[in-house]
């Protein structure tokens, strides 16, 4: 083999060893490629094998027995498959072509018109446009993470700052301080040291929560029997001694069971309270609905005022957004992103509706078993 010859792992999936041994045939003598060719006849052992990204490349038979090669393209490529798949078929039948097209393959060729170059041609195509495919998404993914450091260089170096030098002016206030200074000033620097360690340790919690996301593991959840109406309850009585100028309100049954993740689900509620009262109207209650219907539980935080800017909506879960620029919270823009993370870490989601009428409500729906019901039904 030559040095420059490269090795193309291709797996065909077809019920009759017959094409097996002709597809090896053809490719057995290639110019730049040199394919090593397995075959399965077998539906689930394909799948298999595709999840396990074992092969360069997938040839499929649109018959495989009682299912069809539509259906595995469908289940693989649903199931992560990134691999080119091209299918084969006896028939020539342009619904067939749209229909494979559609579920995933990257081509169509009828077994009747089948030759080694034609075969070759599309093999080479298919695994050179997923290797493309595959460097333009590595780069994609550099990019991000570049401006992901360069977002995190900068709240080091200016939203810490701020909290950092409160304490700092507190601190020398507080050591310079004559025996004879006025208690209320002590009592109001005290304040202002407590206030501004509460904003930098939620800036650290959530910069952890982030990179625990970013890295693919998720946001880490461990659901345990609990009332959500309660959690509820200790959240907004919390929030009326952090904002005694604000109104909250509950409404809901007064208990209501889940399988949830107490402390996440409080940190859920608690950014989407937080995110009510920096851009909500001062003069409004704030809500918090809880309903159920089915096996799932909804949880609703309204906020009366304007609305978040349309052309803000479609990101407005993505990490370092805002929903306006007209305030500025004391957060990093990463509140939305981990309730969604949060949600999503209990088989949930979350959805928001926002108009000049009637105020913005974010919704968090949960299964009422969260990720234990999941865990079980896969």
């Amino acid at each position: 083999m030559a040095d420059n010859e490269r090795v193309v792992r291709v797996l065909l999936v077809d019920d009759d060893e017959d094409e097996y041994v002709l597809l090896r045939s053809l490719l057995a003598n290639t110019s730049d490629y040199r394919f090593a060719v397995s075959w399965t006849p077998s539906y689930d052992d394909a799948l298999r094998r595709m999840m396990a990204r074992e092969f360069d490349a997938y040839l499929i038979d649109y018959r495989l027995g009682a299912r069809s090669g539509i259906e595995l393209l469908e289940e693989s490529v649903s199931g992560g498959c990134e691999e080119p798949l091209i299918v084969l078929t006896g028939e020539k039948s342009s619904d067939l072509d749209s229909a494979a097209l559609q579920a995933g393959a990257v081509d169509f060729i009828n077994k009747q018109q089948l030759t080694a170059p034609l075969l070759e041609r599309s093999l080479r195509f298919a695994v050179e446009r997923a290797k493309g495919a595959r460097l333009a998404a590595a780069l994609r993914d550099q990019k991000q993470i570049a401006q992901v450091r360069e977002r995190l260089l900068g709240i080091v170096g200016h939203d810490l700052r701020g909290p950092l030098a409160s304490i700092s002016t507190a601190a020398y206030y507080l050591h310079k301080a004559p025996p004879d200074a006025p208690l209320e000033t002590r009592q109001r620097m005290v304040g202002t040291i407590i206030s501004s360690t509460g904003r930098m340790a939620r800036m650290i919690n959530e910069l952890l929560d982030f990179t625990r996301a970013r890295l693919g593991n998720g946001i880490p959840v461990e659901p345990q029997e609990v009332d959500v109406s309660e959690v509820c309850r200790r959240l907004l009585d919390e929030m009326r001694v952090a904002h005694p100028n604000r109104v909250f309100q509950l409404n809901g049954p007064s208990q209501l069971s889940a399988s949830w993740d107490p402390g996440r689900i409080a940190q859920l509620l608690a950014n989407l309270m937080n995110n009510a009262v920096d851009y909500g109207d001062c003069a409004k209650p704030i809500s918090l609905s809880l309903s159920e219907t089915g096996d799932e539980i909804s949880l609703a935080v309204h906020n009366a005022g304007p609305a978040i800017p349309a052309e803000l909506l479609p990101d407005i879960f993505d990490p370092f957004k805002r929903g306006t620029t007209e305030r500025r919270s004391d957060g990093l823009g990463l509140g939305l992103y981990i309730v969604e993370r949060i949600a999503s870490g209990h088989g949930g989601g979350v959805t928001v509706e926002s108009t000049d009428l009637q105020g913005t409500t974010f919704t968090v729906t949960i299964p009422r078993e969260g990720i234990e019901r999941r865990s079980s039904a896969s």
